[in-house]
């Protein structure tokens, strides 16, 4: 995260949300009172004109826009079909046989309820949304049997029995609870506006071309993009990018795919360096480098994000039209799990060389610290504060999340890597999202670590995986040696 824990950067934080909050209120109230109790005597109250364009084009934005889209997207999420029978066992076995704290288990995943308080129909209940996704209500009695016995497998893990019947604890069931947002006045796009023609600039001038989509689909993201009048045209109808014409004849390309924030903003600096590592002069030519564009998760209003299976065969499209069979595949955060589900498919898996997989969300999915921390915990420190308010609650962040991530699509176990594909994993100790220490554990087969603010890596045949202490999530990004060093471990990866 760009903001810590100190003091001085809670303050700002939380002035900054305040500000950006009263923005709606305060234009609302401006047009009433101006417009519609005193219109007659309104040039006494009236603001700059400026000013006053911007109250009542903040006003206009909040009813015309942001009041309808609320709504909209409030609509139930269309969930794919479960897995069958067999593949659905398989995959409860395997998350209790990799459970980390099971203690915290139930606790999270039931939003702290009181253990007294969660039986055994709740349990079924959250099951039921978690490998059938489906209410309980639409259970057939097959189906219940199965959860029956599932339940008895938890109670053999957590060496606990529960009560028959309903307890007051209730689930978090992602795909099935309310969206939660949070309005966003016009400003705030203006600002996101003006940082993406910053990170545009240095990717054209750093070598990249940004393929863009048809511009029917173009018009309907808000803000408004420049780049979307390229010359280059997507070979995908849902996904842009930005290309690095690969030249070289000895080493792989790289496709990356970012996390959620401000689109390419965050990562600017990291491919700048990708370039930077490629400027040997003994070198066969150019690595390069497809940087997918997930619009529905950075920050802007527009189509809502195309479901896992559709991704992925977007990205292939991507890839068979600059004719890249054998790529390095590195994905940070909500990237990871993009790159957890192209991995897990057999076909997609065949473009697929090596992979980096940052600050990966996609490892201990089962476990309910990722979507509890994104979307469910009261933030109290700084970062805590700029993550709910910038990202968990942001309109097509949260649907994203709430309406098209189903964690059993994008679930990555070591099993389901491809034989003897080389990966290399890094991982935070300040993470406020990814339970990074279990993890660690998960990964490295439970090596011990150095836990004394220092740094570490465990390697073995094929597997390895970087700590760094002092970083928060997407931390590395914000460091010059860290992003050396990582863009260092790409391109070996490349050759």
């Amino acid at each position: 995260m760009l903001v810590g824990k100190s003091l001085p950067e809670y303050v700002v934080i939380r002035i900054a949300i305040w500000a950006l909050r009263l923005i709606a209120p305060i234009s609302l109230l401006y047009c009433v009172v101006v417009f519609i109790i005193q219109p007659r005597g309104a040039s006494d109250h009236r603001w700059p004109l400026p000013l006053e364009i911007w109250m009542i084009a903040e006003a206009l934005f909040f009813l015309v826009v942001y009041l309808p889209l609320r709504a909209i997207v409030q609509e139930p999420a269309n969930h794919p079909a479960p897995p069958p029978k067999a593949e659905r066992e398989k995959l409860i076995r395997k998350c209790f046989a990799h459970m980390r704290e099971p203690d915290l288990y139930l606790s999270k995943w039931f939003l702290g309820a009181p253990s007294a308080e969660i039986k055994r129909e709740n349990i079924k209940e959250f099951y039921a949304w978690s490998l059938m996704n489906k209410t309980y209500e639409q259970l057939d009695e097959s189906e219940f049997a199965e959860l029956d016995n599932y339940t008895e497998l938890l109670e053999e893990r957590l060496g606990v029995q529960f009560e028959e019947g309903w307890g007051t604890a209730r689930p978090l069931r992602g795909t099935l609870d309310s969206v939660p947002i949070q309005h966003r006045p016009l400003v705030w796009y203006i600002i996101i506006f003006v940082v993406e023609r910053y990170s545009s600039i240095l990717l054209l001038y750093n070598s990249f071309r940004f393929h863009r989509l048809p511009l029917t689909s173009s018009v309907a993201t808000f803000p408004p993009r420049l780049q979307s009048f390229s010359r280059s045209r997507s070979a995908s109808r849902h996904v842009s990018y930005w290309y690095r014409k690969h030249t070289s004849k000895s080493r792989a390309p790289i496709l990356f795919i970012h996390g959620i924030g401000i689109g390419m903003y965050a990562y600017v600096d990291f491919l700048v360096e990708l370039n930077k590592t490629d400027l040997d002069p003994n070198r066969d030519g150019d690595v390069g480098i497809i940087a997918i564009e997930l619009m529905s998760i950075s920050s802007r209003i527009g189509a809502a994000a195309p479901s896992a299976a559709e991704l992925r065969e977007e990205i292939r499209k991507i890839l068979n039209s600059h004719g890249w069979d054998n790529v390095v595949l590195v994905g940070h955060s909500y990237g990871s799990a993009v790159a957890a589900n192209m991995l897990r498919d057999t076909e997609t898996a065949k473009y697929v060389k090596s992979a980096i997989l940052m600050d990966p969300i996609c490892f201990m999915l089962h476990m309910p610290d990722v979507a509890y921390n994104f979307t469910r915990r009261k933030p109290s420190e700084a970062n805590e504060h700029m993550l709910y308010y910038f990202s968990s609650t942001d309109m097509m962040i949260s649907h994203t999340i709430a309406r098209r991530f189903f964690w059993s699509e994008l679930v990555l176990f070591k099993d389901d890597l491809p034989p003897d594909m080389p990966l290399t994993v890094t991982l935070s100790g300040q993470d406020l999202i990814v339970p990074t220490a279990a993890v660690w554990a998960y990964l490295t087969d439970d090596a011990p670590r150095q836990v004394n603010h220092e740094d570490c890596e465990w390697e073995n045949d094929r597997l390895k995986v970087y700590w760094f202490e002092k970083f928060d999530h997407a931390g590395l990004f914000a460091s010059k040696g860290a992003r050396r060093g990582i863009a260092q471990v790409a391109r070996r990866h490349c050759e």
